[in-house]
């Protein structure tokens, strides 16, 4: 009798160092997903940037035309990518005796590839305003998607 107890002690010890274990990982995945998720949302602003540098550089004698790159890689070592699409410029009549001002349409795709598959994804459209006067530039809105 005094075995059987004994068992249906260890037996319960086990069931609830399981359910321990389980929560653990389950927290564990849960905090790596927010990390992915994180370093994909820098790696899409980073991407914007790219965009912006492109945009404003001074070796376009004119302004950019539409711009595309698929699988943009940060560093040979690196799993994160980024594709990237500028669309053709708009012409804004801000002021008729003023200098050209444009609007892009930008999107990006930034994602972590492990093993040939998309773990992490972060999507952004963005609308960048570019002076040519100034050569400034500076999104007027950034939206994820």
């Amino acid at each position: 009798m005094a075995l059987l107890v004994v068992l249906f002690v260890v037996m319960a010890v086990t069931v609830i160092s399981m359910r321990f274990i389980a929560r653990a990982s389950m927290v564990l995945a849960c905090g790596e997903n927010a990390v992915s998720r994180c370093q994909t949302d820098y790696l899409a602003q980073s991407a914007l940037t790219h965009a912006k540098a492109l945009i404003v550089s001074p070796d376009n004698a004119t302004p950019l035309g539409a711009w595309a790159g698929a699988g943009i890689q940060i560093d040979a070592e690196s799993s994160d990518y980024y594709d990237l699409t500028i669309f053709d410029p708009v012409l804004e009549v801000v002021d008729p005796n003023a200098a050209d001002v444009y609007s892009y349409g930008i999107q990006c795709s930034a994602y972590i590839l492990v093993g040939g598959q998309r773990t992490a994804q972060t999507n952004l459209d963005a609308t960048l305003r570019f002076d040519t006067a100034t050569t400034t530039a500076f999104y007027k809105s950034i939206k994820r998607n």
